[in-house]
């Protein structure tokens, strides 16, 4: 409990007692700690109590590995996520899907679409399949980088994977073609874009017109919200 609520001193208290009185702390004990301080985005804490698992001989599961591995996302370390996945395979411990999407989603947070994209290649390799929040990260990271004809690529791999795009996904999509160099090839991809997501009986919301809005003139714009009325 005192994990979820994010006061994650208190649940090192608690261990340290448990301690104090001989009981021996198990998984849920270290994984309760690690959590709180994974949750706070204190990072190198929670790795260090990842650490404390594995010297006391306890066996961490995915669930651990995990939440350390998007505490260091989440904070900006992409290297320390990625140095705590290899201590994961080391140990004997599987990653799973989620494993690869927080590293994915750090792609996406520095806006490097070619990097997500080795990490899903990283994901296939390990037998695994990219689901909606995987193919959502790299279309974000694609967004960021204002790469559009990675979009292309990754909707038209979604649709093959039978992984079927959501309204975040074209939005994603569409703000990968905002203004910036090549305007017409942009507009182009993004018409195509809208006119996808409308064929897939998606309704656009503010974030869909509004990435729309900066990737087309507004004569255009105008021509494609009459295509929905």
């Amino acid at each position: 409990a005192h994990a979820r609520e994010g006061q994650a001193s208190k649940a090192e208290a608690w261990f340290n007692e448990m301690q104090r009185v001989r009981l021996t702390p198990d998984r849920l004990s270290f994984t309760t700690v690690l959590n709180g301080f994974a949750r706070s985005r204190q990072a190198d804490v929670a790795a260090q109590w990842l650490e404390k698992m594995l010297d006391a001989a306890v066996k961490a599961d995915v669930i651990s590995f995990n939440s350390v591995i998007n505490a260091h996302v989440l904070v900006g370390s992409l290297d320390d996520a990625t140095a705590c996945l290899e201590r994961m395979i080391k140990s004997g411990v599987r990653p799973s899907v989620v494993t690869y999407s927080s590293l994915i989603n750090a792609c996406a947070l520095n806006g490097s679409s070619s990097q997500a994209l080795e990490w899903v290649a990283r994901l296939r390799a390990q037998g695994l399949t990219p689901n909606i929040i995987t193919y959502n990260s790299v279309l974000k990271a694609c967004s960021r980088g204002g790469d559009f004809r990675t979009s292309a690529v990754v909707l038209d791999e979604m649709t093959a994977e039978l992984v079927k795009p959501d309204v975040v996904s074209y939005s994603c999509a569409l703000s990968s073609c905002r203004q910036g160099q090549e305007d017409t090839a942009r507009a182009k991809a993004a018409t195509a874009f809208f006119r996808r997501m409308t064929m897939d009986d998606l309704k656009p919301d503010m974030g869909v017109w509004l990435a729309l809005s900066r990737a087309v003139d507004p004569l255009a714009l105008k021509a494609l919200m009459s295509e929905v009325e």
